[in-house]
């Protein structure tokens, strides 16, 4: 006898969802980062929640969060789960794992464990016309974001469980209350009663395990029309969310998730034309940032679910493979 505990949808189910510290900051007229982080388990030994938000104005400000909870019932059943997000201007990350363990002959109950991180950077750009280039003021021209998420994936589902995560991309002109003009939702299950995936989204399957080592890129871009000397508000955020659950049975069951894209998140402008694009940041958009790389203090948290049952989620170089 099997018994499957239903999905929690915790998640961010609609474009804009993830973004609600930027929704009340963008009045605030300068750029800013944010970071949201939340993990938890739920089974016999109870529900256990830790969460953590930042917000951080200015120009060249950054910001890290991280959170973790772990449980174990007197059943003999185990729930873990941790998130971690970082957040510059130009450069975003994001990473959650969680795992479940029930025993067998256990009909009482099984036990969840989700995790969720959110990165975002908001911030004024204006297109400002070069030396002797005869833009006017007023004319109006086009500037390509390009965005690229590498990550690495583990998933793992055995007896009486399973689970799935998703990454989101979503970036507005005019924040988060503007204009959607990027939403990508990468996700390991292609269905609309399970994944996180909005409406409206360009929906990419992505495999639950990739090959240790050998990360995936994703690389996306958009053209933004703007207009020489009027500056715009553009905001970029990342979302991850997983879950997995592991029933109650006969069987004994154990479930893990865990997806790494911390710190491998790249936002470039490139000017169609005569221009540059000045932000109120002081960050230069011409170029990826290249100071991003993992810090191993931030994904030691992240890495403790893995642990648990002997598995491991580390930070890897980026691959050249691009997801179409």
């Amino acid at each position: 006898m099997r018994i499957r505990l239903p999905y929690f949808r915790t998640g961010c189910v609609r474009a804009g969802a993830c973004g609600f510290v930027l929704i009340a900051a963008s009045a605030m007229a300068a750029p800013l980062t944010s970071v949201t982080v939340t993990a938890d388990t739920q089974g016999s030994a109870g529900f256990f929640h830790d969460s953590f938000t930042r917000t951080t104005p200015g120009g060249s400000s950054s910001g890290s969060a991280s959170a973790g909870v772990a449980s174990v019932g007197s059943d003999g059943s185990h729930a873990d789960a941790s998130a971690a997000a970082f957040a510059g201007f130009g450069l975003l990350g994001v990473a959650g794992a969680g795992n479940g363990l029930t025993p067998p002959d256990n009909f009482l109950t099984g036990v969840f464990s989700g995790a969720t991180a959110d990165a975002s950077w908001d911030d004024f750009i204006t297109p400002t016309p070069k030396a002797g280039s005869g833009l006017l003021p007023g004319t109006s021209v086009l500037a390509d974001l390009i965005v690229d998420l590498t990550f690495e994936n583990n998933l793992l589902g055995l007896g009486n469980a399973s689970g799935f995560f998703d990454y989101q991309i979503f970036a507005f002109l005019g924040g988060t209350i503007g204009s959607l003009v990027l939403n990508d939702c990468l996700t390991t299950v292609i269905d609309p009663d399970i994944s996180f995936c909005g409406p409206g989204s360009q929906v990419i399957a992505i495999p639950g395990n990739t090959v240790p080592g050998s990360p995936l890129t994703l690389l996306d871009s958009v053209a933004l029309p703007v207009t020489i000397l009027q500056p715009i508000e553009l905001t970029l955020d990342l979302h991850f969310d997983g879950q997995c659950t592991s029933g109650a049975g006969d069987v004994a069951s154990q479930c893990t998730f865990g997806g790494d894209a911390l710190h491998t998140s790249n936002a470039v402008l490139r000017p169609r034309g005569d221009f540059i694009l000045v932000a109120e940041s002081g960050h230069d958009y011409s170029q990826p940032t290249t100071n991003g790389a993992p810090e191993p203090g931030s994904l030691a948290l992240v890495g403790l679910a893995l642990f648990l049952l002997g598995g491991a989620l580390v930070a890897l170089p980026a691959s050249n493979t691009r997801l179409a």
